[in-house]
């Protein structure tokens, strides 16, 4: 009964209103306003991106990682370096002390065989001694690797649903040149790396982007960086000595 008593009155207050010029006005106004506030949200609900396997879901401050598979020394790389105008490539398989690669420098290709200092290189079919072809190649070495890692600042982890992570750090010029027992002034200037890890926090892709770096060693410098990247775990058999 007293549903009925309240119904009644909203039917009459709505029938005043629309008897009065004013009252059809507000009503009108507000049928609006309730349309717009619909369609908003309707458009928002649409717009709602899907989630997808590389999704970010959050970015924490703690963070860790491995080196582990790396000094096992077994896995693919690819080394791909710009400076300036020239890209440099290096590609090819590890196995303990001995790799064997190519090099592309700027589409130029050449094979070369390492056994530790040893590299050999192949001249049209002929295997001759050759100088050690990587440039600034400290920076693929290892123990080089975690000494930047262990001297850069740290300044985010970004976590994906697959398991995978990104770790992004800074180091200054002056704490590079101290890791390459280097004796120039250098400055605070700093540069940027970032670290990709698998699912159990092993690194499987390091990038350097060391342009102010070396830009300060040399001033027509533009750009320099690193990607490293590493797979195949485990499974590279053993090389041979070509």
């Amino acid at each position: 009964m007293k549903k009925e008593k309240k119904d009644g009155k909203k039917e009459s207050i709505l029938k005043y209103l629309w008897s009065k010029e004013q009252g059809r006005a507000i009503l009108f106004f507000g049928f609006y306003a309730l349309f717009f506030v619909v369609v908003i949200l309707m458009l928002r609900s649409a717009h709602t991106p899907g989630k997808r396997a590389l999704d970010k879901v959050q970015t924490e401050v703690t963070y860790s990682y491995q080196t582990e598979k790396l000094e096992k020394k077994n896995y693919h790389y690819k080394y791909l370096i710009t400076m300036g105008q020239n890209v440099f490539l290096y590609e090819g398989d590890c196995y303990d002390r001995k790799e064997l690669f190519l090099e592309n420098v700027n589409t130029v290709v050449t094979q070369y065989f390492k056994d530790g200092d040893l590299f050999i290189k192949n001249v049209n079919g002929v295997w001759a001694v050759a100088d050690n072809p990587y440039i600034i190649n400290e920076f693929y070495q290892l123990e080089t690797m975690k000494k930047i890692l262990e001297n850069a600042d740290f300044i985010s982890k970004t976590q994906y649903e697959n398991g995978k992570s990104e770790l992004r750090f800074t180091i200054s010029n002056k704490e590079l040149a101290k890791i390459r027992n280097q004796n120039e002034i250098m400055g605070e200037e700093e540069n940027q790396i970032m670290i990709t890890l698998d699912e159990e926090k092993d690194i499987t892709k390091v990038e350097y982007d060391i342009t102010n770096y070396y830009r300060q060693i040399n001033e027509t410098s533009t750009q320099t960086i690193l990607e490293l990247t590493y797979s195949d775990f485990g499974e590279i058999k053993e090389i041979e000595k070509p």
